[in-house]
């Protein structure tokens, strides 16, 4: 198709037409957002478990029982791994990635590791 002004073909580029482009480029960043979500929510889960070893001298694994005042984010899971008097260590997985966060507190936290600080992984990185 020609120009009005006769200064050669152009194309109409459509969304469709930028759509792997785009994906490519957010993809990165809505990672690292599900990511910030998943850290969130465990730092929440550090309050919620102090809160309730204040009150019953131990550390709660069920977060069913309605033990915790503790809501993850919608799209994100959070399973307490382990809990007890000395500590606990839990996993928040995301629905929409492949990576996960874990935190530990006490006794739980690995060598290496800093208690209560959320660390991230992703397979492959």
């Amino acid at each position: 198709m020609e120009r009005a002004d006769g200064g050669g073909p152009w194309r109409v580029v459509g969304v469709e037409d930028l759509a792997p482009y785009l994906h490519a480029s957010l993809e990165p960043r809505l990672e690292r957002a599900y990511e910030l979500e998943m850290r969130s929510d465990l730092r929440n889960l550090v309050n919620s478990e102090g809160a309730y070893f204040a009150g019953h001298g131990t550390y709660t694994q069920s977060l069913s029982r309605g033990d915790l005042t503790y809501d993850p984010t919608p799209g994100v899971s959070v399973t307490i791994l382990e809990a007890g008097r000395d500590g606990w260590r839990a996993v928040a997985r995301h629905q929409k990635t492949t990576a996960e966060c874990r935190i530990a507190v006490g006794t739980a936290v690995p060598p290496g590791d800093a208690a209560g600080q959320p660390k991230c992984s992703r397979p492959g990185r």
